[in-house]
This record gives C-alpha cells, sequence and structure tokens, in this order.
C-alpha cells in the first residue's frame, strides 16, 4: 500500500498543490501526479507504469458532475477512484458509490481524513463519509441485529469489501451477501451509503 502512484484530476493549482502535499507527506505516496481536466487523465492513465489511485474532482473544464466518474470506471476499471469535491449533498455522494467511485473526501476536511481514505481504498476497502443532516428512510421498528449482521455490520463501517469480511469472519462472500440484505431491510436502507450512515446515527462506530 505504501508507496503508490496517484493521479489527481482538479483544475484549481492550489487543490492539487495541498493534495501533493497531503499524501506524498504521509507516506502513501511515491508519486503524486496532477492532470487538470479528463482528457488530460486519460492520456496519463495510458501512459505506461500505471497508477494505483485516483482522485478526482467533479467540475472540471471538459467534465461535470457524473460524467468524469463515469468515463473513466469505464476505460480503467481496475484503477479505483475516491471523488474530491465541495459538494456534500446525500445526492451527490450516493450517485457517487452507485457508479462505482470507492471513496467520497469533502474539500475542507482535514488532511488525515483524505489520507484515511487513500489508504482505505489502497487496501481494497470503501471510504464513505460523515456526513451530519442526512435525511434517511424512517427508522423501522427496533428489530435487533442478530449477533452475526452486528458483526458484518461493525466490518462494513471500516469500509471492508464482501470478500474480506468474508475472510475475517470464516464465511462464504455469498453468505456475507446475504447478510448485508438483510441488514439494509431490517435498517429500512437501500444501499451501502445508507446502511453505514444508519450504522452510525444508532451509535454503532
Amino acid at each position: 500500500m505504501s508507496g503508490a502512484r496517484i493521479l489527481v484530476v482538479d483544475d484549481h493549482p492550489l487543490i492539487i498543490a495541498a493534495v501533493q502535499g497531503i499524501l506524498s507527506g504521509s507516506g502513501v505516496a511515491s508519486v503524486v501526479d496532477q492532470a487538470s481536466c479528463l482528457s488530460d487523465a486519460r492520456t496519463k492513465l495510458r501512459t505506461p507504469g500505471g497508477y494505483q489511485l485516483v482522485v478526482l474532482d467533479l467540475g472540471l473544464s471538459d467534465s461535470q458532475g457524473m460524467n468524469g466518474l463515469l468515463t473513466l470506471r469505464e476505460d480503467f476499471p481496475d484503477i479505483p477512484v475516491i471523488i474530491l469535491t465541495s459538494d456534500s449533498s446525500i445526492e451527490t455522494v450516493t450517485a457517487a458509490f452507485e457508479n462505482n467511485a470507492r471513496g467520497f473526501v469533502v474539500k475542507g476536511e482535514s488532511p488525515h481524513v483524505l489520507v484515511s481514505a487513500v489508504r482505505t481504498v489502497l487496501s481494497g476497502g470503501t471510504h464513505i463519509p460523515e456526513l451530519t443532516g442526512v435525511a434517511l428512510p424512517p427508522t423501522l421498528p427496533a428489530t435487533p441485529l442478530s449477533p452475526r449482521k452486528l458483526d458484518v455490520l461493525r466490518l462494513l463501517l471500516e469500509g471492508l469489501p464482501n470478500k474480506t469480511i468474508a475472510s475475517r469472519l470464516g464465511l462464504s462472500e455469498n453468505t456475507i451477501k446475504v447478510h448485508i440484505a438483510g441488514i439494509y431491510a431490517e435498517l429500512n436502507v437501500h444501499n451501502r451509503v445508507q446502511a453505514v450512515m444508519r450504522a452510525r446515527q444508532l451509535g454503532l462506530n
């Protein structure tokens, strides 16, 4: 995980300089390159040497909203993407993960949040931000989760992928998927982002 090659895609020089300094200084990256637009990013991602991670702004001169994320996930499906943006709305966060972002960091967060997100994603996990004032579906009548579902939910909170959760708990990946579906139903949520937010709401983190 240490010494990763990371590409930062943002059209604000100050943001790029700050991210480069944070990631290089933390030791999580050996190379932090930059691209100021989506076209430049695609060119660099095709060069020999490769990158292990992309940090992507949603507002670029040649790409707005989820278009850049969709393009990178289609062209480079094996390279994970962390979104770095000033838009912290639940709609944007949810859309990012629905379009296969692996992390989401709000500009203005402390440097350690970005470093933590990068470490989590490079180790195969998912970084979901802590947001306040987010409207979730109404909570269902209190039904305690089973101890096994609580184990799975706590590992979801760590951002771990299903395969790692299965390994940690000594279960098959299919069994983990069944438990996650049950968690969604019992918490009255529809996806991993909402499940993590509900768990935090309930003080399970």
